[in-house]
């Protein structure tokens, strides 16, 4: 079996606290088809992953495309680790290992400037509808409360 990684995020390249794509090729050069193929991926900053691939028939290759999700990663690289592991003709289960290193890229300022714009828009709405309320309340004691005031002054005043 060989294990080939075509790209990891873009141009092994990963981003931080994001979703990114492993795409691999597994080629089989063996007498047999292999069975109970899987593969995981795991390192620094990245949540494990295991993928079942299944059974590849021998002078075969299988494409796959596998998502990891990133966590903070402080380091400006880190080490993913892909083990491919698959049962030979005696059924015996062996592994291959492959360390790759990607660069990680810092998230995108538009990310941060979109959470400063999101939370300037909610204070000034915040404030906008507290302006409303209070215009409301205004309104409310002119229109209602204080006809209601004087018709009681007046019923004091002519009890007096």
């Amino acid at each position: 079996m060989i294990l080939n990684v075509l790209d990891i995020g873009t141009n092994f390249k990963i981003k931080e606290n994001s979703e990114e794509k492993i795409s691999v090729e597994i080629y089989n050069i063996g007498n047999v088809d292999t069975e109970v193929s899987y593969i995981t991926v795991n390192g620094e900053g990245i949540r494990p992953t295991q993928e079942f691939i299944g059974s590849i028939e021998k002078n075969n290759y299988d494409t796959i495309e596998l998502t990891i999700n990133t966590t903070d990663i402080k380091e400006k690289e880190t080490k993913l680790i892909i083990n491919l592991f698959y049962k030979d003709s005696n059924l015996k289960e062996e592994k291959i290992t492959q360390e790759i290193t990607v660069e990680v890229m810092p998230q995108a300022n538009g990310q941060g400037a979109n959470k400063v714009i999101m939370s300037i828009f909610s204070i000034l709405l915040f404030i906008v509808g507290l302006a409303i309320l209070i215009l409301l309340i205004k309104w409310l004691i002119r229109i209602l409360i204080k006809p209601a005031l004087n018709v009681l002054k007046e019923t004091f005043k002519r009890r007096k």
